[in-house]
């Protein structure tokens, strides 16, 4: 069964986004605390401000003993049909994958500030004088990946939007899920 989903509105910490989607004590700050590390486990893209995305949807995670508030789509609730469950599957997974392309972006980043570190280079050059070859190599492969990455994750985030399109297409035919 898919997790329950959100879409990011206008929050820009993960603070307020666990305000608007778990039904918190406002006095409890320990329970906001394990929500919000709740989110980052399921969202790390959420880590950095360039998660937030406005329109973007989100996994939220399920706690114990804590309840959503109306912002949070939940499966198999509300008479969910087959099509609603497709529906919130493709979400979950156009989420993942956007949570998937960031942080290897990050981790291309963080080479690349690594590699393009003169003190490193220095280094690398008086341990194995062929350093700077393969550094330079390294970096270039880097881009090449960053590329192929971009054209990845274009592809497969407009399949799960083709996928969407087809299954509102399916609803509107069949006029109610059964």
């Amino acid at each position: 069964m898919p997790n329950a989903i959100a879409t990011l509105g206008r929050e820009r910490t993960v603070a307020t986004l666990a305000r608007r989607l778990y039904a918190l004590d406002a006095s409890d700050g320990a329970t906001q605390a394990r929500a919000e590390r709740a989110l980052l486990r399921a969202n790390p893209r959420l880590r950095s401000a360039a998660g937030f995305r406005s329109g973007a949807d989100i996994v939220v995670p399920e706690l114990e003993g804590l309840g959503f508030t109306d912002a949070v789509e939940r499966p198999g609730t509300g008479g969910q049909g087959p099509l609603d469950a497709v529906t919130t599957a493709l979400r979950e997974m156009a989420s993942r994958a956007e949570d998937r392309a960031r942080l290897a972006e990050e981790r291309r980043e963080e080479i690349e500030k690594r590699t393009g570190d003169a003190g490193f280079v220095r280094e690398a050059r008086r341990a194995l004088p062929e350093a700077v070859d393969l550094i330079g190599k390294a970096r270039a492969r880097l881009e090449t990946e960053r590329a192929q990455a971009a054209e990845v994750e274009q592809r497969l985030q407009k399949g799960i939007a083709e996928a969407l399109k087809a299954v509102e297409t399916l609803r509107a035919q069949g006029g109610r899920d059964r």
